[in-house]
C-alpha cells in the first residue's frame, strides 16, 4: 500500500483532460488542435513521472527505515517505483478514448492482470521472494505501457507538433478552462488513492500491524469490484463529454438516469452479496485464520456498495466542466474520515476505520446525488 500510494500521489493523470477537450477537436475535424493537446499531456505525464522519480527515492527511504524495511526491500521498492512512475499510460488511454478505441485499451490494460500472473507462477515456482513479486508488479505495467503506445501508434497517431516559443501557452489557450480542470481532477484522483490506501497505513501506525493486514485483506476484496466498475465509469465519462460537447443535454439526461439505476441496483447487489458471502471468499482468498476480517468487510463491503450507486455521479461533473464540485465533496470526505478515525480508531481499532469509511462513503454518495440532479435539471431547462 505504502509503494502504490507514493506512486499514485506523484504520477499526473491527464486521460480526462485529453477525452474532455480533445473530443471536440476531433468532431471539430481539427486533429492539429487535437495532437498539440495531446502532445502537451505527453509533457506533463513525463516531466511528472521524472519529478516524481527523483522525490519517491527520498520518501521510500525514509519509510523503510520508520517501518525497519530490509535495505534490499527499501532498494528493489525504489526501482519499482521509479519504474511505475516512468511508465506514461494516461496519456495514452486518454488518445485512445477519444478515439472509440475503447477495445485497445481493454487489450493493453489486461496486459497487467495477465503479467502478473505470469510472473508470479514463475517467481512462485523457482524463487518465491518479495523483491521478486515486486518486480513482476512493475514488468506488468511496463509491459501494459508498450502495449498502450503500440496500438496508439497503430490505430491512433498523432501529428506532429508545431513546437516553438508559445507552444504551451497557445495549447492552453486553445482549450479553455485546461489548467483547472487538469488540477481538479488530479486532486481528485489523489484523494481516491488516500482513502483507499492512506486509512492502511494509518491503522498499521495507530493500531497495530496484525490489524492494517486484516483491514487491507478487507479492503482489497471490497474494493475488487470497484476494479469491476471501472470498466463501465470510464467510458461512461467519455461518452457523457462526447455528448455535453454536441449540446444534446435531452440524451445527457437520459444516459445519466440509466447509469444511475442500474449502479444503484448494482450497488446494492454488492452489499448483499459481500453480507453473505463474505466468510466464504475470505477463507478461499487467505484462509481460515483470517476470518476476523469479515466484520471489516461488512463495513468496508457497504461503503463499496455505496460508492458503486454513485458511479455516474463524478462522470457527469467532470464531463459537465464542473470537476471543482467533484473536488469538493472529495475533500470534505477527507475532513469526514479524518473526523472519524479520531474519533473511532482509538475506541474500536481497525473496526472502527471501517466504519469511517462507510461513514464517508455515505456522505460522499448522498452529497454527489444531490449536486449531479441538480445539475441535470439545469441541463434539461437550459
Amino acid at each position: 500500500s505504502t509503494n502504490r500510494l507514493t506512486v499514485a500521489l506523484l504520477r499526473f493523470e491527464t486521460w480526462q483532460t485529453i477525452v474532455h477537450f480533445g473530443i471536440k477537436h476531433l468532431e471539430g475535424g481539427d486533429p492539429r488542435k487535437f495532437a498539440s493537446l495531446a502532445w502537451l499531456c505527453i509533457a506533463i505525464e513525463v516531466a511528472g513521472g521524472l519529478l516524481g522519480t527523483i522525490l519517491i527515492f527520498f520518501i521510500l527511504r525514509a519509510m523503510g527505515g520508520y517501518f525497519s524495511w530490509d535495505p534490499s526491500l527499501i532498494q528493489t521498492a525504489q526501482i519499482v517505483a521509479a519504474i511505475l512512475m516512468l511508465c506514461p499510460r494516461s496519456s495514452a488511454r486518454g488518445i485512445l478514448r477519444a478515439h472509440d478505441r475503447f477495445r485497445d485499451g481493454a487489450l493493453a490494460d489486461s496486459m497487467i492482470p495477465i503479467g502478473r500472473m505470469a510472473g508470479c507462477l514463475l517467481v512462485l515456482a523457482f524463487a518465491p521472494t518479495l523483491q521478486n513479486f515486486l518486480i513482476v508488479w512493475a514488468f506488468s505495467e511496463l509491459l501494459s505501457t508498450v502495449f498502450y503506445w503500440t496500438l496508439v501508434f497503430r490505430n491512433a497517431p498523432l501529428e506532429k507538433p508545431a513546437i516553438g516559443p508559445g507552444f504551451v501557452a497557445d495549447t492552453v489557450g486553445e482549450n479553455s478552462g485546461f489548467l483547472p480542470f487538469f488540477v481538479n481532477t488530479n486532486l481528485l484522483n489523489s484523494i481516491s488513492m488516500l482513502r483507499e490506501h492512506a486509512i492502511v497505513i494509518v491503522v498499521g501506525f495507530f493500531v497495530s500491524v496484525e490489524s492494517a493486514g486484516l483491514f487491507r485483506l478487507a479492503n482489497q476484496l471490497a474494493t475488487a469490484v470497484v476494479r469491476i466498475s471501472d470498466i463501465f465509469a470510464r467510458p461512461l465519462f467519455t461518452e457523457l463529454s462526447r455528448i455535453y460537447s454536441s449540446g444534446d443535454f435531452a440524451k445527457l439526461s437520459n444516459l445519466f438516469y440509466r447509469s444511475l439505476r442500474m449502479s444503484a441496483i448494482a450497488g446494492a447487489g454488492i452489499i448483499v452479496l459481500l453480507i453473505l458471502l463474505g466468510k466464504p471468499f475470505i477463507i478461499l482468498m487467505a484462509g481460515s485464520e483470517f476470518v476476523a476480517a469479515y466484520p471489516l468487510l461488512v463495513w468496508m463491503g457497504g461503503a463499496t456498495g455505496l460508492r458503486l450507486m454513485g458511479l455516474g455521479l463524478d462522470p457527469l461533473l467532470q464531463a459537465s466542466g464542473k470537476s471543482h464540485l467533484s473536488l469538493g465533496v472529495g475533500l470534505t470526505a477527507l475532513v469526514v474520515i479524518a473526523i472519524g478515525l479520531s474519533v473511532l480508531l482509538p475506541a474500536y481499532g481497525a473496526t472502527g476505520a471501517a466504519i469511517t469509511m462507510f461513514i464517508a462513503a455515505l456522505a460522499t454518495l448522498a452529497a454527489l446525488l444531490t449536486i449531479g440532479l441538480r445539475v441535470v435539471k439545469r441541463m434539461k431547462h437550459a
